[in-house]
């Protein structure tokens, strides 16, 4: 009689506690059985975004790309992330007889995929010797085709352009005051503010052709708008 009261006096506390440990092993057991036996989902790999490159008006964040290396990346892109290169563009400005009367008009051009504007300038530069190339036949060119770019340059005070002695050859006032105009236009297409300085080998330009129209250096689209018309 006295062994059953000490069975029964075991506190509820401590059979409470048993179960719980009872029941967590057990729990974990069949958890370790589980993770055991489960085939495991693997875990895909992602690029580093630090190692990707961009590719912006032919330059890459690593360096700069021009000629065949841009052309490469823009025709067999490797990697889904280098985005083509953006075809570059600019204008050139032309002559072109508008209800009697002449007006300077652009015409959008492809330009090199080259981080040198110099560069850029002078393609456009050289297509007033070649005229229009749109099929416009009221669109012409008052820049003698033989006519040289010998240096170009961007400095802090403008465009500077010097060209041969055929520049300043043939033509009366209004093919003079074309041919400046179509220069500068073409010259200033991307920064149309900016001035520009015209030499003739190496001569600072003063006076423009047989009739002589005076320029003014340096010259902007303000101040051809002022002095001449066409």
């Amino acid at each position: 009689m006295e062994d059953r009261n000490n069975i029964r006096r075991i506190p509820l506390s401590i059979v409470a506690g048993l179960s719980t440990v009872i029941l967590v092993s057990g729990g974990a057991a069949a958890w370790w059985t589980w993770h055991s036996l489960s085939p495991r989902t693997p875990i895909p790999e992602f690029p580093n975004v630090n190692d990707s490159q961009s590719v912006e008006d032919g330059s890459v964040s690593s360096g700069k790309i021009t000629g065949e290396s841009a052309e490469t990346l823009t025709q067999q892109p490797s990697d889904p992330s280098v985005k083509p290169a953006k075809e570059q563009t600019g204008q050139v400005y032309w002559l072109k007889d508008v209800d009697g009367h002449l007006e300077l008009v652009p015409q959008v051009i492809k330009l090199p995929q080259t981080d040198q504007p110099e560069e850029k300038l002078k393609v456009a530069l050289n297509l007033l010797m070649t005229g229009p190339t749109d099929g416009d036949s009221k669109a012409a060119t008052t820049v003698p085709p033989e006519t040289q770019i010998l240096s170009l340059t961007i400095e802090s005070d403008g465009i500077h352009i010097d060209f041969s002695e055929e520049f300043g050859l043939g033509g009366g006032s209004a093919s003079m005051s074309g041919r400046l105009g179509q220069v500068l236009y073409t010259a200033t297409m991307f920064a149309p503010e900016s001035a520009v300085w015209i030499s003739i080998e190496g001569e600072s330009l003063v006076v423009l052709g047989g009739e002589g129209i005076e320029v003014f250096q340096p010259m902007t689209r303000a101040d051809f708008e002022r002095e001449f018309e066409l």
